[in-house]
């Protein structure tokens, strides 16, 4: 048998109090914080189908799955919220990792950002592309579980613009 609705909001509710720094939970508004980035996600209870608490493998760190009724999944873990990436439309992208979070673009676009602006006489390479198909696999994943990405959109924009210049 399934868990219902209010164990599922009770497991949200229990993980977030017990990792405040990673993730927290607006019960009355059903809304995530992820603490590392800031951003916000509505989390209806009406969507949830099921949340498991599991650990992870490498990092021995507790997480918490999360499958919706249309089948998306997300977890709550160390990185705050983490889901799938969406493999981009990009001849020779690299492969995507099985889960990726916001921190992961922040990162990504950091060393973009210094491949492009504090190396300036450089041509791009392949590392660079690879760089911006992850980014993009990333953003495309966020937007799919429901995190508004705008503010991300315009910054790997505002990179692919100095990229642009550089061919």
């Amino acid at each position: 048998m399934g868990q219902d609705r209010s164990q599922m909001v009770a497991a949200v509710r229990a993980y977030c109090a017990a990792h405040p720094r990673w993730v927290l939970f607006d019960e009355p508004t059903q809304t995530l914080l992820e603490v590392a980035t800031g951003k916000s996600l509505l989390l209806p209870a009406a969507e949830m189908t099921q949340a498991v608490a599991r650990t992870n493998s490498q990092t021995g760190h507790p997480y918490l799955l999360i499958e919706l009724g249309d089948g998306r999944e997300l977890a709550l873990c160390d990185a705050g919220i983490a889901f799938p990436p969406v493999a981009p439309a990009v001849p020779q992208a690299p492969e995507m990792p099985p889960v990726t979070c916001l921190s992961d673009f922040a990162q990504l676009t950091s060393h973009l950002s210094h491949l492009l602006y504090g190396h300036p006489d450089d041509k791009p390479g392949r590392e660079t592309l690879d760089i911006v198909a992850v980014c993009l696999g990333i953003l495309d994943g966020a937007r799919r579980v429901g995190f508004d990405i705008s503010r991300e959109e315009k910054q790997l924009d505002q990179l692919l613009e100095e990229l642009e210049k550089r061919k």
